[in-house]
């Protein structure tokens, strides 16, 4: 009998997150039964060693490089044997019984192609949900200058990521699912083929989530369960890892859209407005919240930095970054 689910996770040294986040996929794997694979992107802070020591019914695969998130995951795909598969980061940790309430959804709702449970971040308790809308520009505006938050349940105000109430637990239909804990149909794999390599990572989820959809699939976000997640544990261990997300978020928007001259343009005004506003914002903040006065001045600097990124990469100027999946 084949497993009820195959758990796939991609780590780039995060050895204890990676402890950690094993310990509660097999703590609260409820009744199912499962295989875990971990695709280590050639660590060197003993993660691989630690996992032959402490989970021997892992199967391991290390990578002599970090080939990124979107080739690990594919490299594994293929062996996956259970009716469903969890992609799930090394820096994520499965709440209570999570992964049977998305098992018992996927196997009731037979439309669906992908689930997402909520997310959240285990200090600040953010309201994302790990899913939303794929990206247009007027998304993007009402994203970067807060008006999706302001108006969360307007259609019109719709952004790309969805913010709700800690207490909702309303099933949603959504277009895109994070590759942070993304429950997909092993046969829908099958189906539209793995995660595009394009993107060594950050833009890959949103991709598959679209081509599933243009094959007829269904994603849902099922917020009853719960997984907690440490935010780009792998790629804060290099300073200049942010490029990568605005990078392939800017990429996407292009692969997306073919947008004109024009629209390319807003859509970078648009987005790098934003960045700068939030800055001021949380700069202004430190001058009237003096208990928390660095926190707000660190999160100033940190949207500056975002908004010269993007502007740097509009320009055309092109950064390497050596960080990877996980």
């Amino acid at each position: 009998m084949p497993p009820d689910l195959s758990v796939v996770i991609v780590s780039w040294n995060t050895r204890e997150l990676l402890r950690a986040c094993l310990g509660s996929v097999f703590r609260n794997a409820s009744d199912l039964t499962l295989e875990v694979f971990v695709v280590d992107n050639a660590s060197t802070d003993g993660s691989a060693a630690m996992v032959r020591e402490h989970f021997p019914q892992v199967r391991l695969i290390e990578n002599r490089s970090n080939v990124g998130f979107a080739a690990a995951n594919n490299q594994v795909f293929p062996q996956c044997s259970a009716e469903f598969v969890l992609l799930l980061n090394s820096d994520a940790v499965i709440i209570d019984r999570a992964l049977q309430i998305l098992v018992n959804f996927m196997r009731a709702n037979r439309e669906a192609g992908a689930v997402g449970p909520r997310l959240l971040h285990p200090r600040l308790k953010m309201r994302v949900l790990g899913c939303g809308n794929q990206p247009t520009l007027w998304r993007e505006f009402n994203h970067q200058f807060g008006l999706s938050r302001l108006f969360p349940r307007s259609r019109f105000f719709r952004g790309i990521y969805l913010f709700v109430n800690v207490h909702d637990d309303k099933v949603r239909e959504v277009e895109w699912i994070s590759g942070a804990a993304l429950f997909v149909r092993n046969r829908v794999i099958k189906n539209v083929g793995g995660l595009s390599e394009r993107w060594f990572m950050y833009a890959e989820d949103m991709e598959w989530c679209h081509r599933m959809q243009l094959a007829g699939w269904k994603l849902y976000s099922v917020p009853s369960a719960v997984v907690e997640h440490h935010l780009s544990a792998s790629t804060k261990q290099s300073k200049n890892a942010h490029v990568l997300g605005i990078a392939a978020g800017r990429s996407y928007f292009v692969h997306s859209q073919s947008p004109s001259a024009l629209k390319l343009f807003l859509f970078d005004l648009v987005t790098i407005a934003g960045m700068l506003l939030r800055a001021t914002g949380f700069f202004l903040r430190s001058l009237t919240d003096r208990r928390h006065a660095d926190m707000w001045r660190s999160r100033a600097r940190l949207f500056a930095r975002y908004a010269s990124t993007h502007i740097r990469i509009a320009a055309g100027e092109k950064s390497a970054v050596n960080s990877g999946g996980g």
